[in-house]
């Protein structure tokens, strides 16, 4: 609504007249001030694989113990025969769909048809289609886990899930990690204040460790767990100025990092991930497994007429899950403490969701009398105290083409 009464703009009945005979200029361009960023999610969908239809779509062996054992042997040369065992399962991933609808009320096209809009309601609802569908990833991707009793068996896997052990998420890819204890990542709980340089590189090199040797690719974590993390590494920056150094008013001297590197292990922050965690990544072993039908796929437009509404309504769907095939090679970073207070990087607004609006229930029908046809007599309702005749009661019988009257033609 125009704001009237501040600046130029009068108050009153003069306010009013303006407001009700003079135009006003709308930017072309609306807005966004939901949602954020969600760099790992990105990263992830990048390099998603494809599946297809079938029972556990996405089904990945592993290796859960030893086919042979090597021995030292003498010089007559006996060893022992290994017994045969059977050392590999089956982790099997089952996709779960993700659906955004958005609706088109009839009766509004009718008004905003052949009108001069500011912004398409329409055009803005679909442009929503694909926020919302990732915000609700990553809040799924950073979630609790889902491998628990009390887990949503309808949500994709999280993190926890990919990389927890027994006690965080007991079974992951249908496999019990009390059975499998390989089957388990690395969780280590209560670090504390580890936000410096030499004490966040110890917990990677647990990670190094746990997992038989295989470096970690890059560390995830919040904003303000990295931000008192790259104090550190500027505690200790320097410039160095020789002979042949010239410094112009174009070159500003810059101080901080884009991206951290501990141990050549790149660490960067992402939005979602909540404070007092970090997650370390080996790309090799975790993707999102993406249905190839259903990648974010439109459904088209329907009609909800039977449903006693001049709508339409179609839906974004997408079939995913995440898979890790070795949970060793991931790190849970837990219980980070010393990042600063939460008052002075600002909170991410949430975002206030409406309530579901179910849809309106038709009105029961109504009653339509019988429809006669000329020459024919009205039924009477078995209400009615008046039976019918009993010539009128039995069906008359059929008619050959011969024996039918033709009528006379004016």
């Amino acid at each position: 609504m125009p704001i009237l009464g501040a600046g130029i703009i009068p108050n009153g009945p003069i306010g009013l007249e303006l407001e009700a005979t003079v135009r006003r200029v709308f930017a072309q361009m609306v807005v966004l001030l939901l949602y954020r960023m969600n760099p790992l999610l990105a990263l992830l969908l990048r390099n998603a694989i494809r599946a297809s239809g079938g029972v556990s779509p996405y089904t990945q062996p592993v290796q859960t113990g030893q086919y042979v054992q090597s021995s030292w042997i003498g010089p007559a040369g006996q060893f022992d025969i290994p017994v045969d065992v059977a050392a590999t399962v089956n982790a099997e991933f089952n996709l779960c769909a993700l659906a955004t609808p958005v609706t088109s009320l009839g009766l509004e096209q009718l008004v905003t048809q052949d009108a001069i809009a500011v912004a398409s309601r329409l055009m803005l609802k679909l442009n929503d289609l694909k926020n919302s569908a990732l915000y609700a990833l990553a809040q799924a991707l950073f979630g609790p886990p889902q491998g628990t009793p009390a887990g949503n068996l309808l949500q994709m896997f999280s993190l926890q899930d990919a990389y927890g052990n027994a006690g965080l998420s007991p079974v992951y890819g249908g496999l019990d990690r009390t059975v499998y204890p390989m089957w388990q990542g690395l969780v280590l709980p209560s670090l504390g204040n580890v936000l410096s340089r030499q004490a966040f590189i110890q917990n990677l090199l647990k990670a190094v460790k746990y997992n038989g040797g295989e470096a970690l690719d890059f560390v995830v974590m919040s904003i303000e767990d990295w931000t008192m993390l790259m104090t550190d590494f500027m505690s200790v920056e320097r410039y160095n100025n020789d002979p042949s150094s010239r410094w112009g008013k174009d070159d500003p001297v810059n101080s901080g990092f884009r991206g951290l590197l501990l141990g050549d292990t790149p660490i960067f922050f992402d939005l979602n991930c909540p404070v007092g965690t970090a997650y370390g990544f080996n790309s090799k072993y975790i993707t999102l497994v993406i249905h190839e039908d259903a990648n974010f796929a439109w459904t088209g437009w329907y009609s909800t007429i039977p449903q006693g509404q001049i709508a339409s309504v179609g839906l974004t769907l997408t079939a995913l899950n995440l898979v890790c095939s070795k949970p060793s090679t991931g790190v849970i970073m837990q219980g980070i403490t010393g990042a600063p207070a939460t008052a002075t990087l600002p909170a991410q607004p949430t975002i206030p969701f409406p309530s579901q609006v179910p849809w309106p229930v038709p009105p029961p029908p109504i009653p339509h009398p019988p429809v006669v046809t000329k020459g024919e007599i009205e039924p009477i309702s078995s209400a009615s105290p008046v039976a019918a005749p009993a010539a009128l009661s039995q069906p008359a019988p059929p008619q050959t083409p011969s024996a039918r009257r033709k009528e006379p033609k004016e």
